[in-house]
C-alpha cells in the first residue's frame, strides 16, 4: 500500500516551476500567433474576412491556453 501512496502522493512545490515554465511557453506563443495573425490580416489582399476570423479564432485559443496554464500555476502555488 505504501508503494501506490509514493506514486500518487502529492508532489513538492519544486514542481510548480513546470507549471511556470508552461505558462511562460504560452504567453510567448499567444505573442507570436496575434503579431502573426496581424502581418498575414495586412499581408492579404483577398479573403480578408477570413484571414480576421481565422486569426480570431487562433488568438483566443492560444489566450485560453495561457490563461489556464497562468491558473494552473497559481492553484500550484497556494496550494502549497
Amino acid at each position: 500500500m505504501s508503494y501506490l501512496n509514493s506514486i500518487f502522493s502529492p508532489l513538492g512545490k519544486e514542481y510548480c516551476t513546470i507549471y511556470y515554465a508552461i505558462m511562460v511557453v504560452s504567453f510567448v506563443q499567444f505573442v507570436v500567433v496575434v503579431i502573426g495573425s496581424l502581418m498575414h490580416l495586412f499581408s492579404s489582399k483577398k479573403n480578408m474576412m477570413q484571414s480576421l476570423v481565422g486569426g480570431v479564432t487562433v488568438s483566443s485559443i492560444s489566450f485560453v491556453e495561457y490563461i489556464l496554464a497562468r491558473l494552473a500555476y497559481s492553484i500550484c502555488t497556494k496550494a502549497l
